[in-house]
């Protein structure tokens, strides 16, 4: 059989580490006063992603439990929101500002596909209750673009450039469904 399958999936999180040398950090009035630091710190987000994929479907024929297995093909949207990152500014080996970054949220485009396979159960003429587990390969998530850092160094608000994305290759979703599916 084939299928149109639309998946919205939310409230995934992710967390690393990142470090980024030589940052000049500058005071309000636009002076230097921290030539070639070093940022170093932890993202912190959520992505969700909307997901349309074409399903091929092979089942063993129609009984009254029907196992089957599939894959699909499709495209995800992923978006990163609510990215923050707790960061530090090292300078001469110590810690001497600390703050948090909010960072842009991003929106990508991927080719996706998923693999699947589960059980139905023929309830009446036409009428299943299915029970099925799939692994969705997403794509490659990244986070907004670069930021600035707002902190305080010593007494004054400091600022400095940093390129501040988060990237990862390959992101994957794994479900458990349960269902009930009307075939005409």
């Amino acid at each position: 059989r084939l299928e149109l399958d639309y998946t919205y999936r939310n409230g995934y999180e992710f967390e690393k580490g990142f470090t980024n040398g030589n940052v000049d950090i500058r005071n309000s009035s636009g002076t230097i006063v921290c030539s070639g630091c070093e940022v170093k710190g932890m993202f912190k987000g959520k992505f969700s992603s909307n997901g349309l994929y074409a399903n091929a479907i092979f089942q063993k024929s129609n009984e009254a439990i029907i196992p089957f297995i599939g894959v699909g093909l499709g495209f995800a949207l992923l978006k990163t929101h609510e990215t923050t990152t707790d960061s530090s500014i090292i300078s001469g080996g110590r810690a001497v500002a600390s703050g948090s970054i909010k960072i842009s949220e991003n929106s990508i485009k991927n080719f996706s596909w998923q693999i699947l396979g589960g059980i139905d159960f023929n309830l009446t003429k036409g009428l299943f209750l299915g029970f099925m587990g799939r692994v969705t390969c997403l794509g490659d998530g990244e986070s907004g673009n670069p930021s600035t850092i707002n902190q305080t160094l010593g007494d004054e608000p400091a600022s400095g450039n940093i390129d501040a994305k988060y990237k990862t290759n390959k992101l994957y979703a794994a479900d458990a469904l349960t269902g009930i599916r009307y075939q005409f």
